[in-house]
């Protein structure tokens, strides 16, 4: 599928995400918190098929079915395509149709930063290094596991939403319609502790690459910064998931971790398009760094 026509349909989608968002959280701030509106459902659908249908023909127009994520916009609609899936499950269980709405700018975002990935930074995965099974396992590890965390994240930020309301001590009917904050931090840790798995998993395919291919860290320095941002986070997901065994780390400072780790992975990601260094090495699969260096990253 041509680039200009990847970019118009992420732009579209960008636009209507950001739409949905803005409704839905009007109809929060008006007491509509078990009352998901049928448009903003209705959007969702249209969305996710759209993401579907996208990466599908991505897929199918490459020529190499046996490669589904062929560079970084993939992976993002990948992860925009389950999120929004999330989202939709969410919105009709008891009393979670709040963390569908927090997740809405979440997934604005996803689409916005794809939208720059085929547009402005696009560049192929070269994975020759790695074959086949090793292929899967570094890709689908780090975007799986960046999906965890993002999930993760939006459970966090409805944590100290709901935490701040009842610290306010804000109407009790109007509450009574949140999540409850033990389900929330359920919804956290349980997100990091799968995202912490499934990342495991994909630095390990980094890993080899530094064992085929010891020439990757003296590509700049750029990757070394990349590589300990990598395992910062790691290790800050390592903490979470053990907040239920401390009384330290639980409730709103277990939230905070979560959406730092996110920020940091993100960080991460953006750091191969954010250095100059970073796009003059074409090599996209790094060792043990959160994101594929796709060399300037599509």
């Amino acid at each position: 599928m041509e680039q200009p026509l990847t970019s118009v349909v992420l732009m579209s989608l960008t636009a209507v995400a950001a739409g949905a968002s803005l409704w839905a959280w009007r109809g929060l701030r008006r007491g509509r918190e078990g009352h998901p509106r049928p448009a903003v459902s209705l959007a969702m659908a249209l969305m996710l098929l759209a993401s579907g249908v996208l990466l599908l023909g991505r897929w199918w127009h490459s020529g190499e079915l046996t490669r589904p994520l062929h560079a970084h916009v993939d992976g993002l609609v990948l992860i925009a395509s389950l999120l929004l899936a999330a989202l939709l499950y969410l919105r009709w269980r008891p009393r979670m149709l709040m963390v569908s709405v927090i997740g809405l700018p979440v997934l604005a975002f996803l689409y916005a930063w794809a939208v720059c990935a085929a547009a402005w930074t696009y560049q192929p995965f070269q994975l020759e290094s790695l074959t086949g099974v090793w292929s899967w396992l570094h890709l689908m590890g780090v975007y799986v596991g960046t999906l965890c965390f993002v999930v993760g994240a939006v459970a966090a930020a409805a944590y100290l939403y709901v935490h701040r309301r009842i610290k306010l001590k804000d109407d009790p009917a109007s509450i009574g319609r949140l999540p409850s904050l033990e389900k929330l931090e359920g919804m956290v840790i349980n997100s990091a502790t799968v995202g912490f798995v499934v990342l495991s998993i994909g630095l390990i395919g980094g890993i080899v690459v530094l064992g085929r291919e010891p020439d990757v860290l003296s590509r700049g320095g750029w990757m070394i910064t990349k590589i300990v941002m990598a395992v910062v986070a790691w290790l800050i997901y390592a903490v979470l998931i053990n907040v239920r065994f401390t009384s330290r780390f639980r409730g709103p400072r277990a939230a905070w971790l979560s959406i730092a780790g996110l920020v940091l992975i993100i960080a991460t990601y953006g750091l191969v398009t954010a250095l100059p260094s970073a796009s003059a090495a074409e090599e996209p699969t790094p060792a043990a760094a959160v994101a594929p260096d796709e060399g300037g990253r599509g």
